[in-house]
């Protein structure tokens, strides 16, 4: 498997999308396919649900939700919820790496995509952790 800092990602069609009735969510009319070296073509199902990136309401006149990283983020949301690409189990830190790439093939610059990533990492183990044990839990029947 290649370096994650070498990993290339692709997208292979439009994202198409509707709002959820609070607008806070968007859920995909059709299914988003994303090529990732070392992963082959992932497929994000028609009817998944992204709320983009979750940029505190402090910080979105700088980061604005809908950005040139607005694919990427979609892709960062998949990866979390299912925490495998492929049947291929990975690590918070490999989803995180892919999206700054994501970024990068969107066109996000350095600073902007540096900035993501590391707000990203210090904060994105809530989401993970919270998928993680509703994970747990549906397994447990619980």
């Amino acid at each position: 498997m290649e370096s994650l800092y070498k990993v290339k990602v692709l997208f292979r069609n439009k994202l198409e999308l509707t709002p959820a009735n609070n607008g806070h969510k968007f859920q995909l009319l059709d299914n988003f396919i994303v090529f990732i070296t070392s992963y082959d073509t992932i497929i994000i199902p028609e009817g998944f649900w992204t709320d983009f990136a979750s940029i505190p309401q402090i910080f979105q006149n700088i980061l604005p939700v809908l950005d040139k990283y607005l694919r990427a983020a979609v892709l960062h949301d998949y990866m979390y919820y299912k925490q495998s690409l492929n049947g291929h189990k990975i690590t918070r830190y490999k989803a995180d790496k892919i999206f700054e790439n994501a970024m990068k093939s969107c066109g996000v610059g350095y600073i902007k995509r540096k900035i993501i990533y590391y707000a990203v990492r210090s904060g994105g183990w809530i989401t993970w952790n919270k998928y993680k044990n509703d994970r747990i839990k549906n397994k447990e029947g619980k």
